[in-house]
């Protein structure tokens, strides 16, 4: 029974192998034309996307860091331009590092 198995499977691998190969032959001979058009369409098509992918890369990336840079010394505050009022809530959020809250510019925030 083993050996009968065995050999049915053989003849029908045989077999299955020889169909693919005319298969195959048949594939080329007749349809040789379309084959070709196929790959050569491909081929295009590959060098397409990646000719498109090539020439619309980002270049790079631009890195924004914000710098602390003290105020000179000489600066003055032009008193016309900015009223006594607004100078006094503006400039804690101005510059937080060198201006200490009160208690009144608090309470005139809030």
């Amino acid at each position: 029974m083993r050996k009968r198995v065995l050999l049915s499977g053989l003849l029908c691998g045989i077999l299955i192998a020889g169909l693919k190969f005319i298969e195959y032959r048949w594939l080329v001979v007749e349809h040789s034309i379309e084959t070709y058009g196929g790959l050569v369409a491909a081929v295009f098509a590959a060098v397409g996307i990646w000719l498109g992918l090539r020439l619309t890369r980002k270049v790079g990336t631009v890195v924004v860091r914000e710098v602390m840079v003290p105020a000179p010394e000489h600066f003055k505050r032009d008193e016309a331009a900015v009223g006594e009022r607004s100078a006094e809530i503006t400039m804690p959020v101005s510059c937080p590092v060198l201006c200490r809250f009160s208690e009144d510019i608090l309470a005139a925030i809030v």
